[in-house]
């Protein structure tokens, strides 16, 4: 699989809280050991300003981090 990058649009493979499999996120932040999502839909700012977002802005989409042994839950989507 395709490590997701920076602004790669993603499909959810598993159920998580909040989320459902075939759930479409964009990954916002690559922090090395794995990455960030944030799911659709999203506001209209720059990723960088999704991934500084605190969780109590009400613009602030649901964000999940995986690290590098989850990615197979995701699926890049070409």
């Amino acid at each position: 699989m395709k490590r997701p990058q920076v602004g790669d649009r993603v499909e959810s493979l598993a159920k998580f809280v909040g989320i459902e499999v075939g759930d479409v996120g964009t990954v916002i932040e690559d922090y090395g050991a794995g990455i960030m999502v944030a799911w659709h839909p999203l506001p209209q700012v720059s990723l960088a300003e999704i991934a500084s977002m605190y969780a109590i802005d009400p613009k602030c989409p649901q964000r999940d981090e995986f690290g590098d042994d989850e990615l197979d839950l995701l699926e890049v989507i070409e």
